[in-house]
């Protein structure tokens, strides 16, 4: 009779596996990756292609996002185990839009104008000054 030898003894897992780590499996095993983390592809002990399971890396969820995910003015910025997204200057994340918004520096006191001059926002990354009619 056949017996399911334990390979996760001692354990074989590194970096970024979660805490439970080695899971021993009939007739095998597996490093459960936290969350963000994913197998690499890589060569294996055979000489062969596949997962590395025995490893964890992060997850590009930038590249699973694809590149709209940050809308228009929004950027994805790829964090170990997870993203964010960033926006140009001159625009905010609204998380509730899920976008980036104008940001009014006007507004906001931000707006560097000077004395008897308009600060009118422009939404596309700045200000302007409007002067007043001298004639």
């Amino acid at each position: 009779q056949c017996v399911d030898i334990n390979e996760g003894y001692p354990d074989p897992c590194t970096g970024n596996v979660t805490e439970a780590c080695c899971v021993n499996t009939p007739g095998s095993f597996d490093c459960p990756c936290e969350s963000g983390y994913q197998h690499p592809e890589g060569t294996l002990s055979d000489g062969s292609t596949g997962l590395i399971m025995t490893e964890c890396v992060d997850r590009d969820e930038c590249w699973l996002w694809g590149p709209d995910a940050c809308g228009f003015f929004g950027f994805c910025i790829n964090l170990p185990g997870s993203a964010t997204c960033g926006c140009i200057d001159g625009y905010a994340w609204d998380a509730d839009e899920n976008e980036c918004s104008d940001i009014d520096e006007c507004a906001e006191g931000t707006a560097q104008c000077w004395e008897n001059s308009t600060c009118q926002n422009v939404l596309i990354m700045t200000f302007s000054v409007q002067f007043p009619d001298l004639y």
